[in-house]
């Protein structure tokens, strides 16, 4: 058997952390390993820990609070397995999910990852985003750069060690997702059943990174800057903004971006953003779009979230759902 890593990154919720550990431990895969890496929670975790002391499979790390991104790096370097699982404390994995994704990779060595469908707080009928159009063999690249398509929880990778987490505290997940796939080759694949449970009941938000919260919107804004912006800079100085099936989702997401942004009152940052896409884009009806985008944004309008999702509403009916992939504001 080819063993697993589990790597569990948890933030001030020992007890969601309880319920993860246990659902990799009933897996009916067997050989894995359990990394849990605790980015420098202020709660205890003696009892947690003391649940799992006899489990040779759970090892623990401590480490200060750097944000999930780094703490899931550390969980990674820690790890001996062929294959990686990344599980957000309080989420869940389906009794056979390792079991199943391990025979995919195996029967599949173009593959380096193979995901399924994540359903919310044990509800089949309620899934992560549930309007995303998945193909069964797609392009990592191209996937992420849309919108992605999967919760952290969902895959499970096959893909040469390296730093592949950065410091970010939003959007971690979508820079390790580019990461992996300008440094290793293969496809992605969807298999169209749920295969893990997300619990939303983490008292913090979360892995360290609640972006809701007005004290951390300063925060937010950087970080998607440095999300944005750096990939807009990799891709073009690998000559990858020429095609546009990069180029062009790229341009999307930065739209996208741009409303956040100027949502939490970062006027400056947001016309960034916009800028950014225009001169990504190789799309005259994106190039539109911006134009008004910035329009809406330099004006004195009240209500803004309500204009961002008008716009969404006439853009779903002129352009179908196939042209922009689902977001929301």
């Amino acid at each position: 058997m080819s063993k697993v890593s589990v790597i569990i990154p948890t933030y001030n919720n020992p007890k969601q952390l309880e319920r993860s550990v246990k659902s990799v431990i009933a897996q009916t895969y067997s050989d894995i390993e359990i990394i849990i890496v605790n980015d420098g929670s202020i709660v205890s975790y003696n009892e947690v820990k003391s649940i799992f002391k006899e489990n040779n499979t759970v090892q623990f790390f401590d480490k200060k609070n750097e944000g999930p991104g780094l703490a899931r790096q550390l969980g990674l370097d820690k790890s001996s397995g062929k294959y990686i699982q990344y599980l957000d404390a309080g989420d869940e994995l389906l009794q056979d999910k390792l079991e199943e994704q391990v025979k995919i990779l195996e029967d599949n060595s173009n593959l380096i990852m193979t995901y399924g469908l994540s359903m919310i707080d044990g509800n089949p009928n309620k899934l992560h985003r549930p309007k995303l159009k998945r193909n069964q063999l797609d392009d990592l690249l191209k996937n992420v750069l849309e919108v992605r398509k999967w919760h952290t929880s969902a895959p499970l990778w096959h893909y040469q060690k390296g730093s592949y987490w950065s410091s970010l505290f939003n959007g971690e997940d979508v820079f390790h997702d580019f990461a992996i796939a300008l440094n290793n080759s293969g496809n992605v694949h969807f298999e169209n059943v749920i295969k893990v449970n997300l619990v939303f009941d983490n008292p913090d938000g979360g892995l360290s990174n609640a972006s809701g919260l007005e004290k951390n919107h300063s925060r937010f804004v950087n970080d998607c800057l440095e999300l944005n912006l750096g990939m807009q800079f990799q891709l073009n100085e690998m000559g990858l903004l020429k095609q546009k099936k990069y180029a062009n989702p790229l341009a999307e997401r930065m739209f996208h971006a741009a409303m956040r942004v100027n949502l939490t009152g970062y006027k400056k940052e947001s016309l960034e953003l916009v800028k950014a896409s225009r001169k990504t884009t190789k799309s005259f009806i994106k190039h539109f779009e911006l134009l008004i985008l910035q329009l809406i944004i330099v004006l004195p309008f009240k209500n803004r979230r309500t204009i961002f999702q008008f716009m969404y509403k006439v853009r779903r009916k002129l352009l179908s759902p196939k042209t922009h992939q689902y977001r929301y504001i």
